[in-house]
């Protein structure tokens, strides 16, 4: 019989389904509404590209809340990974 790491037999956690809901909180929008063209970090993450990647995607239209035309999104690189920014800018005219 071979040896090696044991399984430990669990169903998983409820309530994740493995995909990103949405990078920015529905706090954190609502604060943003209240500063429009100002900028804010929102999260950190620990990979260096996963800011930049998140602002691609939110550019992209991947989450309906965060309409490319109502918001912006950068990501930079951090000493410990990376950092997501967004503003308002309002709505389309």
């Amino acid at each position: 019989m071979a040896t090696g790491t044991p399984l430990t037999w669990e169903e998983p956690p409820s309530g994740r389904s493995g995909r990103l809901k949405g990078p920015v909180t529905e706090e954190q929008r609502n604060l943003l509404r209240a500063h429009p063209k100002r900028w804010a970090k929102v999260r950190d993450y620990p990979g260096k590209q996963t800011a930049s990647t998140t602002a691609h995607r939110a550019r992209k239209g991947r989450w309906p809340e965060l309409a490319p035309e109502e918001w912006e999104f950068t990501g930079r690189r951090t000493p410990n990974g990376s950092a997501l920014y967004a503003r308002y800018i309002g709505p389309k005219p």
